[in-house]
């Protein structure tokens, strides 16, 4: 009986010797995201200058949203968002231009701390693109910028392109609060990086391409500050009651 006492204890000892491995971390968390996304404006330029428009910045302002699960050291992300910029206008019309986006991340972690989280990321997703044309001279048309027939039955028009979009980039994640098991709180993160958005022409409100079109491509660096809350921390611990 001493013997198999023993064995017990030693089998139970080796179960929670097991259990003690370093635990697995899990959590998410959501944050709210504004930042700058550049990207190459001289294709577009080159057809609105043409049409007596005033230049597009290469800058867009980006606001929008995003969440992340963490999976031991493996993160899976999702944002969405828009970005734009002031308007130009023409001596008849004036144009507002914007993109929105779309994209799923897979990240791993390869630096971290109690409250700081350090992971490279890779993803894809779309844009949406358009370029919204009011008139402010009701005795012109769009015939001059909307070069297949296209002119104002009302007062605007919408051209639009829809483009993949692919991401490479490096985020850290900030915990307020946080310990050996977990960090947890509000977020305050920072996500760098290069996107490659595919070339897309402009097309009508009806779907038809617009004849000479430029091409439209988000592709360029970013920068977004994300501010949110989240968890990321330990499994139950193991409890030996012996």
């Amino acid at each position: 009986m001493k013997t198999i006492g023993i064995f017990s204890a030693l089998i139970i000892s080796l179960s929670c010797a097991a259990q003690d491995k370093p635990a697995s971390k899990t959590g998410g968390g959501g944050s709210f995201n504004t930042g700058m996304a550049f990207f190459d404006a001289n294709a577009m330029n080159r057809f609105l200058t043409a049409e007596g428009f005033g230049k597009l910045s290469s800058t867009n302002l980006s606001i929008g949203g995003g969440g992340v699960f963490y999976r031991n050291n493996w993160v899976i992300g999702s944002e969405g968002g828009f970005a734009g910029q002031r308007k130009v206008s023409s001596s008849t019309h004036e144009l507002r231009f914007g993109y929105g986006y779309g994209a799923f991340q897979l990240g791993y972690i390869v630096a971290q701390n109690s409250r700081t989280l350090i992971y490279p990321s890779i993803g894809g997703g779309f844009t949406g693109a358009s370029m919204q044309i009011s008139k402010f001279n009701a005795s012109e048309s769009l015939s001059s910028v909307i070069a297949n027939g296209d002119t104002l039955s009302t007062s605007r028009t919408r051209l639009t392109a829809f483009a993949p979009l692919l991401k490479a980039s490096v985020n850290l994640d900030f915990y307020l609060s946080g310990n050996e098991n977990a960090m947890y709180g509000a977020l305050l993160g920072i996500t760098a990086g290069y996107q490659y958005g595919g070339k897309s022409a402009f097309r009508s409100e009806s779907g038809t391409e617009i004849t000479n079109s430029p091409s439209f491509s988000a592709s360029g660096f970013f920068v977004t500050l994300r501010i949110g809350g989240g968890y990321r921390g330990t499994m139950k611990n193991c409890r030996s009651t012996h």
